[in-house]
């Protein structure tokens, strides 16, 4: 019998030949999820073998977007009567701080074949998580200074709140998707107490020494109407050394260009975004700042119709570039007429 799934997010999927490691939130309580494939040989239901069906899923995961998604839940219905006895439903629970939203009860899992059907167990013994789960980084003493020299704040984690969207129940807050909009949660911050904030997480030292890099020559260098991302501050652990991740500026009632797009936009419209996005590569080349990850994920579209640039951590999006040339201006370049074809321009 099928079961109903409980609101959960997964945080981390990593899925090779022999192995597989999912990390679950689950109403505020953490699930890692690991198990390599001989615990799925055994007695087969009807139907495909559970190591046959895990072999379906790790072919199709290159080519098949949705796969992902089933994957997933195949991982998780196995789960579900463990998640649901050791983390059932919080009503009216208010907003975890991000310190806690990373530092949560956590249970480690396994999966195996018990008469043919995929079930959980509990690895009592277990206690590391996988890496990439928890954003934590080291500040370099040269950063921290250009930092300083910028004025740049920097908060506890203990002090920034996640901004939530409700359940579907309208009391149950959904908290399982990693952190994104949040707030500074107590104490005197700024002429706005009620300002907004991006979250983005250092997981990965050198894009994140990448990204304030460029995101302090922007501060520095291009007028604050400019449009692209601005850096806001910093959250840091208890330890006040210890990068948890980023502040940007949150733009209110924006979508990517790439949602934006099943609106059937009009051509002046696309017209409009593909010339600003064009002025701000070219303001950003003439103050040596590489865009880098150019796509249309990476161009927000504010409130007022304005084409906005994000994402200075450098990487490469297959299908939006060369990858010999990603990090370069060619490179820009290269991915600003994909975008413009995108556009239909």
């Amino acid at each position: 019998m099928s079961l109903s799934f409980p609101s959960f997010g997964v945080i981390s999927v990593c899925c090779e030949d022999e192995f597989a490691d999912l990390t679950i939130m689950c109403h505020g309580k953490r699930f890692n999820v690991s198990f390599p494939v001989e615990n799925l040989r055994g007695p087969q239901s009807e139907g495909e073998s559970l190591e046959q069906k895990f072999s379906t899923f790790r072919e199709e995961l290159d080519d098949d977007p949705a796969a992902l998604n089933y994957f997933e839940e195949w991982v998780v219905e196995a789960c579900i009567p463990i998640l649901r006895q050791l983390a059932p439903a919080r009503k009216n629970s208010d907003p975890p701080l991000l310190q806690e939203y990373f530092n949560p009860t956590t249970v480690f899992l396994t999966l195996k074949n018990m008469d043919g059907r995929l079930e959980a167990m509990l690895i009592p013994d277990k206690s590391q998580l996988p890496d990439g789960i928890v954003p934590r980084i080291s500040m370099p003493n040269d950063l921290a200074s250009l930092l300083y020299s910028h004025s740049i704040p920097c908060f506890p984690a203990s002090e920034v709140r996640m901004v939530l969207r409700r359940g579907d129940d309208e009391k149950d807050f959904e908290i399982e998707e990693m952190p994104q909009i949040v707030e500074i949660a107590s104490g005197n911050h700024g002429p706005d107490p009620n300002r907004q904030y991006c979250f983005k997480p250092a997981f990965e030292e050198q894009s994140f020494q990448r990204e304030v890099r460029a995101l302090l020559r922007i501060k520095n260098n291009l007028p604050a109407e400019s449009r692209v991302s601005s850096l806001a501050g910093l959250v840091m652990y208890e330890d006040g050394v210890t990068i948890m991740g980023l502040l940007i500026d949150y733009l209110h009632d924006s979508q990517t260009l790439d949602t934006i797009m099943w609106n059937n936009p009009s051509k002046s419209e696309r017209e409009k975004w593909a010339q600003q996005i064009q002025d701000t590569i070219t303001k950003l080349h003439s103050i040596d700042v590489i865009w880098g990850d150019v796509k249309p994920d990476n161009v927000l579209v504010d409130s007022g119709g304005n084409a906005v640039v994000i994402d200075f951590g450098g990487g490469f999006a297959r299908g939006w570039g060369e990858k010999e040339s990603s990090g370069t201006m060619e490179g820009d370049w290269s991915g600003f007429e994909r975008i413009k074809d995108f556009l239909g321009l």
